[in-house]
């Protein structure tokens, strides 16, 4: 990460120094793209459908995505 200079340094000897600042606002800058990334993720809910039917579909769902890998993986 310092290396492809995403976080500011200087060196005195063989040591890096980083800036408090720096480094809090890369954590955050970090925690806001991880926070994006989950949100991607996230699946759409529809709250008038039950619970229990969401998750019978998500399992077809991951069933369907499974048995297609098998047969392109075989092919």
């Amino acid at each position: 990460m310092l290396d492809e200079r995403k976080l500011a340094y200087h060196r005195v000897g063989k040591h890096r120094r980083l800036a408090l600042p720096d480094v809090l606002e890369y954590r955050e800058r970090r925690r806001s793209q991880q926070h994006a990334a989950i949100d991607a993720l996230g699946a759409d809910v529809d709250e008038s459908v039950d619970i229990g039917e969401q998750l019978d579909a998500l399992k077809r769902a991951r069933k369907a995505v499974a048995a297609k890998r098998r047969t392109a993986s075989a092919g």
